[in-house]
Parts: C-alpha cells; structure tokens; sequence
C-alpha cells in the first residue's frame, strides 16, 4: 500500500478551497516526503483523515464523528487514495451534523478505482454500505486499524504501540502484517470440516441404531408371497379377458340384427324408386333443359329492356342540351364583369381620401389632448399659488413654531419645579408623620425627643402639639405645591397645544408648498408635451394643423370634432361601396360560372347521349349473343320482349326443382339393388358366425365383465401389497449398507481434518512462517537500529507460549553502553523507545515489501522531540537511506530539522491563519 493523496474538505481546522472543493495534499514523484509547521496547524489531522477513511476510527474513537468537522460547516469529507498491485483506489467519507432529532449523524462512504482508459473513478460495488466497505479494506490490505496504527502509521503520542502492547496482541498485529490470515482461514476451514464429518459420524450412527436389521429369511418369505399371487393375478386376468370377450361379441350380434332390419327397409324402398323410373328420367330431361334456357332468357329480356331505357335517356339528353342559350349566358356575364371594376375603383378612391384624413386625426387628436391638459395644469397653477410666496409662508410658520418651543420649553421648566416642589413637601409631610407617630409610642417612656433627658408630662403633651402643628403645616405645604403644579400643568398643556397646532400649520404649508411645486413641474411638463405632438402632427394638412393649434381651444375641439365626422362619413361610404364592390363581384362570378356551366353541361349533355346510345346498341347484341343457343321459337319470343312467356317456362323450371334429387336417388337405386341384397346375405351369415353362448343380452354380459373386472383388481392390490413389503425389506437392507459405508468415510474425513488442523495451526505452518518472519523482521530492524543508536541498541523478537497455551511474542533490547543483558523494552528510555519502534516498523515494512504484501510505507507522527540535535540527525540520515528500500516515507515534525528543504526536498508547510491553515507545497 502506498500513499498517493488526501484529500480533506471542513475536517477538523482544514477548511475547503474557494470553488468549495477539498484541500489536497500529493504525494507523487518522491519517496521522502516532510510535514513541518507550527503546531496547531493541523498536521495530525491528515493523518485522522487517512485512518477515517480506511476504519472509520481517529484520535477520538469511533464514535461521535460530527466531532471531525470543522466549525460552522454542515458537513464533513476525508478521502485517501493510494496505490496497491498497480491500481489506485480511493476511499471516500462524509459525516454531517445531526438534523433535528435524528439520532445519528448522515454519513456516506465509497471505494473506487481510477480507470485510466475512461480518465474517472469507478465504484466498487457493495462498498457504499458500512460492512461491504470494511470488508472491502480488510481483503486488500489484510489487516485493520490498530495493526496500521502500530507498524505503518506511528501515530503522535502512541508510536510505541507495538512495544508497549500485551505479548498476545503483539502476536496478533504480526500475524495480521505477515498475511497468516489465509492459513488461518485454511486452518478454521479445516476444523469446520472436522466438526461436520465428527457431527455427520455420529448423526449416521444414530440412524444406523434406529435402523431395524433384516434376516435372510424374511426376503426369501416375502419373495415366495410375491410369487403366489403373481400366478393368482394372472388368472384373474385371463377370466376378465374372457368377460371382455362376451361383451364385444354380445353387442356385434345386437348390432348385426339392427342393421339387417335397416337394410331390408332400404330395399324395400329402391324398388318403389325403379318402379317411377321412366317418369323421373322424362321430367329430369326437361329440367336440364329449362334449367339451361331460362336464365339466358332472363337476362336477355333484362338487357333488351335496359337497350330501350339507356336509348330514351339519350334522347332526352339531346332535347335538354338544345333547350339551352349559351349566347345569352356570355353577354351577362361581360356585363357583371365591366360593372365589377367600376364598383373597384370607386372604393379604392373613398379608401385612399379616408386613410389620408385617418392618418392625420391622431396627431392633432394628441394636439388638441395636449392643449387641453396645459390648460388644466394652468389653472391649477392659478389655484395653487406660486412657489415663491408658499416658501415665505412656510418660513413664516416656522418661526411661530420656534417660538411656541421656547416658550413650551419655559413651561416644561416650570412644570418640573413644581413636581419636586411637592415631592418636597410630600416627603416633608411623611417625616412630620412619622415624627408625630413616634412621639405617641414614646409619650409613657418621660424622655425628651430631642436630648434624651426626662421630663415630665407637660414637655411631652408640648412635643405632640409641636409635631401636630407641624404635620398641619406641611399639609397645608402641600396642598399649596399641588395647586402650584396644576397651575404648571394646565400652562404646560396649552402650551403644548399651541406647538401641536403650529406643527401642523407647518406641515400644512410645506404641503402645500410641495403641490405648488409639483403644479409648476406638471405645466412645464406639459407645454413640453404640448411641442412634441405639434412636431408629431407635421404630416398632418397645414389648415388642419394651424386650425388646431392655433385657434382658439374650442374652436380646435369643433375642428377635431368635424374631423372625426367626416372619417366616419367616408368609413360608412368605404363600408357601402366595398359591399356594393362584393355584391358586383359575386353577380360577375355568378354569371361567369353560369356561362361556363351551361358550356359545360350541353358538353356533358351530348356526350351522355352519346354514351346512352352505345350502351343500348351494346345490350342489344349481348342479348342475342346470350340467346344465340337457345331454342329457336324461345329466342324469338324473348327477342320480341314476349315477358310473359320467358315467366310461364321459368315457372314450370321452379315446379320440376326436385326432380334432380329423384333422379339421383334413382340412379344410385339402380345401382345398390344389386348391393343390398348382397348386404343381406353377409349380415345373415355374421349372425350365424356369432357362437350359441355368445348370443346373450348386452347387460348380462356387461355385468358378467365388471365382476371379472373387480377380481382383477383385487388380485393386482394383493399382489401390489405383496411387492410393497419385499421393496420395503430389500431398501431397509440396502440403506443399512450405505449408511455403514459413509459412516466409515465420515470417520476417515475427521481423521484427516484433524491431522490438517494440526499441521496448519499455529504450532504448525504458521509457527514456521512466524519464525520466519521474526528473523527477518529482527534482521532489517537491527540494520536501522544500529545506525540510529550508533551501534548501541540492538533488539531481540521471540516467540514463545504463555501460560494458558497461547502465542506471544517478547521484544527485548539490549543497551550495549550500559550492559550485556537484554530488558524488555518497556523498561529502555523515551527516546530509545521511539528509535526502536521506528526501526520495528521499518523491518516490518522492508520485510512484507519483499513479497506480495501490501505494507511498503512508512508514516511517523512526531516524536523526534526525544531525541537531541545528533540523534534526530542521525534518524533523519537513516529515513533517508530508508526511503531507497521503500515506496513512500513520510514525516510530521514542527523540529527545524525537518524544514531544511536540503535535507527534505518534497514536503509541504502548514501555517495557522486565524481559524484556518494555509497549505504550502514545495518540490
């Protein structure tokens, strides 16, 4: 798998571009790629991205993903696209913000690959659900999330996930990187197989046990009983042949005996027929002969008749042709067509005098409408008043308006003064109350008010009578401040009302002022009007025009006025003349047609005539053709129109119709008399044929043969019955054979199964390729440790079962600065950790890139920060010899070191700009 785009759209602090598309970052074209800025400015994010799109998981979890983006956007999209067996596919999220009370948020998700042939993505089908698109990834790239995040993506904060992890889950997220994962599918595959051949052993053993045994006996017994009554069904078979016999021959003699009654009858009749033998054959001639003749003098007489009806239509044709004058047709209708023009020409001269006066009406109608309209506007004017004198009167208003505030602000003044003048004495009067109240609660205590001395009951009857006198007085104080403020008031408000009034005459004024103006701009608006339509109304005749323009304003309008009679005038004399030029030119065509119609009906007349003519003479040699042999006397009658003769021999025709079915039934009499009676004599010995015992009635016979009938059946159940139970025996046998066979098999297939789970489980084919995997791992690893730890550190991987059976695997490193003896690496430094987990999953990497695996990338969040200036020097030079043995290498780091585009040429730079990142790329 190797990194080629991501692409993020409002996720996290990543915004979108200004045509709203997704912020991308590419990393095509090199091996090493750098991603510095400073922090905050989202580099983590692009990595959320990438482990988003792939599980659906982040730094977060894998929930609430609304979380994911960005504020005050809706929705959220992550792609990652990358390049595997040299197809790139893309996977694709968007997450948006729950909408009212939804209880998820809308998500989608998709993967696809690019077409280069069609230059677009295509969708790869099912993986728009959650589960086909999980996996989708899983089938691709073997493994999920948490063996991504702890050998390909070393994530910031957790890049010594695979060292701090259990043993057993250590074991776990190798076997996912190595691609065990089909052998232990091979191996569950192989202990499904185990469990169903065990499952279907004992399922045959069981029914096998349910299964009732069978003795040789009971097959040789079942065997003779079948025989037995085979030999009684046969019999019974033939006894129901016998029976079907006497049936058949029964009813043969009772049909023998009815047709030998029917053919005597028949015989007796062909006599009756050859006794009348020379009177049908007589009457049938004369049929043949009627027959022939009678329908040629039928249609001979018919055309004969139609001859004389086509003559006499000719001749009254002729007659009607003669009768008509087409001289005096043509003489009208030259008339009609010289009385059409002059109707023409008279309405094109009313036409052109009406359009003329028409085409000036308008203009100086306008003239007219606009001399009216100036009129008004000037009288208005003159009702108005100017302008000048309405802005004197408003000013005028205004000062009086001045003044009436001054003096409301005056009053206002004094009205305040005497709100808190009885305030004051309002306020006075409440303590000269309180004083008197006090003074009576404290009349029995004999202590002055005023110094706390004692004092006897006359000082204090003196107190009260102070304090009452002083209560009455600041009544009095306020009565007086209230009249005083009535007083403030009623001034206040009549002087108030004065401002209101001269308010409104001010805005009366400046109402007024404003119509004057609007009066003033519609006459000077309107004499502009008025000039346009006398330069529109040029065209118009120059009387016309000064008449209507100059002349006094009512006399223009009786001017207008005339005008428009005399328009309507030549209108209703245009109207009159172009109906008297349609009612010419309809009496011009009328008689032109006329003329042409007579022209052609003598035309149509003399050649119907003509036609008539031939036709009668055509009939009239059809009929003496149909005739010609026809009996010599009968066609002369008929070609004397003899109707009543041709109608006496058709009725005598009609009356001899039955005679040909006589002479017929005759000739075949003639011919079966012979027949019949040999027929007799055959019936007559069939009837002989048919044996004594056989001649019985039809019914006896037949219930004869349906006793037979049902002891034959009872027979075949018998022997059915007796088939049934050998059948039964002989299959219960047979099955107890089968089932003991694939018993056996089944036994042998578990066997077989658990000898194949035992060979691919983990003890067996995937220890090896385990073991293997960890020298190799082990091997690379070292390689890269030893050059980023200056030949110090150096790491052990063993494989090895805990103590519940189960595998793990121990990672232990060894500090040759400090001792021969291996720790776990739990136990090294930070920076020691960070060395190792990075040569760990370059080993990982180089050693699945060499086969057909997907892991050829390397990606590492951070963590450079344990290191000092040397050390991150000395594991930036081994990323880099790194990056020649694998696909794509890429780094995150807000280290200087990592900005050096010498050492780093191919990266991008993350800046934060206010709340959002800006995105630099430099190759």
């Amino acid at each position: 798998m190797i990194p080629v785009r991501v692409l993020l759209r409002n996720f996290l602090c990543y915004d979108e571009t200004d045509e709203g598309a997704a912020i991308e970052f590419d990393f095509e074209g090199s091996r090493l790629w750098s991603i510095s800025g400073d922090n905050g400015a989202g580099k983590s994010a692009i990595f959320d991205a990438i482990t988003y799109a792939l599980f659906g998981q982040h730094r977060g979890g894998a929930q609430e993903d609304a979380r994911l983006i960005r504020k005050g956007a809706r929705e959220c999209e992550a792609a990652f696209e990358f390049r595997l067996d040299e197809r790139v596919y893309r996977v694709r999220r968007t997450v948006g913000r729950r909408r009212g009370k939804a209880r998820q948020e809308p998500k989608t998700w998709q993967a696809a690959w690019f077409d280069p042939g069609v230059g677009d993505w295509r969708p790869i089908p099912e993986t728009e659900r959650e589960t086909g698109l999980k996996r989708w990834v899983q089938q691709q790239l073997g493994f999920g999330y948490e063996t991504f995040v702890a050998s390909v993506l070393l994530l910031q904060g957790q890049s010594d996930q695979l060292i701090l992890a259990p043993p057993k889950r250590r074991f776990d997220i190798l076997s996912g990187l190595l691609e065990l994962e089909p052998y232990k599918r091979l191996e569950a595959a192989a202990s499904d197989g185990m469990r169903a051949a065990r499952a279907q052993a004992q399922s045959l053993e069981g029914q096998l046990a349910g299964l009732p045994e069978v003795a040789a006996g009971e097959i040789e017994q079942a065997q003779a009983a079948a025989r037995e009554r085979e030999e009684a069904l046969e019999r019974a078979q033939a006894a129901a042949a016998q029976a079907e016999v006497l049936v058949n021959e029964a009813r043969r003699y009772a049909l023998l005996q009815k047709e030998l009654s029917e053919t005597e009858d028949a015989l007796v009749q062909t006599e009756t027929l050859l006794n009348n033998a020379h009177r049908i054959r007589s009457e049938y001639q004369e049929w043949q002969r009627l027959s022939e003749a009678v329908p040629k003098l039928r249609a001979g007489l018919v055309d004969l008749q139609e001859a004389d009806s086509q003559a006499a239509q000719a001749e009254e044709a002729r007659t009607t042709a003669a009768a008509v004058d087409a001289a005096a047709l043509e003489r009208a209708a030259a008339e009609a067509a010289a009385e059409e023009r002059q109707t023409e020409e008279r309405a094109r001269e009313l036409r052109r005098e009406r359009d003329a006066l028409a085409g000036a009406l308008p203009p100086l109608r306008e003239v007219l409408h606009r001399r009216g309209d100036l009129a008004e506007r000037e009288q208005v004017v003159a009702e108005q008043g100017a302008p000048d004198e309405w802005e004197a009167q408003v000013a005028r208003r205004e000062e009086v308006l001045r003044t009436q505030r001054e003096e409301k602000q005056e009053a206002d003044e004094a009205q305040r003064r005497a709100m808190e003048a009885v305030a004051q004495a309002e306020a006075a009067l409440q303590q000269a109350e309180e004083q008197l109240a006090a003074r009576r609660e404290a009349q029995d205590e004999a202590v002055c008010s005023r110094c706390g001395q004692p004092v006897d009951p006359e000082h204090i009857r003196r107190e009260l009578e102070d304090a009452e006198r002083a209560v009455a007085a600041t009544h009095r104080q306020v009565e007086s401040a209230e009249q005083a403020r009535a007083v403030a008031d009623r001034e206040a408000a009549a002087v108030a009302a004065g401002v209101d009034d001269a308010n409104r005459e001010v805005e009366a004024a400046r109402h007024e002022l404003a119509a004057s103006q609007r009066a003033e701009e519609e006459r000077q608006r309107a004499c502009a009007q008025l000039d346009s339509a006398i330069e529109a109304a040029a065209r118009a005749p120059a009387d016309l025009r000064a008449a209507v323009a100059e002349a006094p304003l009512s006399d223009a309008e009786a001017t207008v006025s005339r005008l428009d009679g005399q328009i309507k005038e030549l209108s209703a004399q245009v109207q009159r003349a172009e109906e008297a030029e349609r009612q010419t030119r309809q009496r011009a065509r009328r008689a032109q047609e006329a003329h042409q119609q007579a022209l052609h009906g003598i035309q149509r007349l003399e050649g119907e005539a003509q036609r008539l003519d031939e036709c009668a003479r055509g009939l009239r040699r059809q009929a003496e053709v149909r005739l010609g042999d026809v009996d010599r006397e009968w066609r002369e009658r008929a070609l004397a129109q003899d109707e009543a003769f041709v109608q006496a021999l058709s009725a005598r025709c009609s009356a001899l119709e039955g005679v040909e079915e006589q002479h017929a039934a005759l000739e075949r009499a003639v011919a079966e008399r012979g027949q019949l009676g040999t027929r007799v004599q055959e019936i007559q010995r069939g009837l002989q044929s048919v044996r004594p015992e056989h001649r019985v009635p039809v019914q006896e016979a037949e219930t004869s043969r349906e006793e037979a009938q049902s002891q034959l059946k009872e027979s075949q159940e018998r022997r059915d019955e007796a088939r049934e139970a050998l059948r039964r025996l002989q299959e219960t046998q047979e099955r107890r054979h089968q089932l003991e066979a694939e018993s056996a098999a089944a036994h042998r297939r578990r066997v077989l199964y658990a000898r194949l789970v035992e060979l691919l489980g983990r003890s067996g084919l995937q220890a090896f390729l385990m073991d293997a995997a960890i020298q190799g791992i082990s091997h690379l690893a070292n390689e890269t440790l030893a050059r980023t730890s200056g030949g110090q550190l150096q790491l052990q991987i063993l494989r090895q079962a805990s103590t519940r059976g189960e595998e793990e695997i121990a990672i232990q490193a060894t500090d040759l600065a400090s001792s021969d003896e291996p720790l776990d690496v739990q136990f090294i430094s930070g920076s020691q950790k960070f060395r190792t987990s990075v040569a760990l999953a370059a080993g990982i990497g180089q050693y699945a890139g060499r086969g057909a695996g997907s892991v050829r990338s390397l990606i590492i969040d951070e963590g450079f920060g344990s290191l000092d200036t040397q050390g991150r020097q000395e594991m930036i030079d081994e990323l880099r010899n790194l990056s020649q043995l694998m696909d794509r290498i890429i780094v995150v780091s807000h280290q200087e070191d990592f900005q050096d585009r010498t050492l780093f040429p191919t990266g991008y730079v993350l800046r934060k700009v206010g709340q959002r990142t800006e995105v630099e790329r430099f190759v």
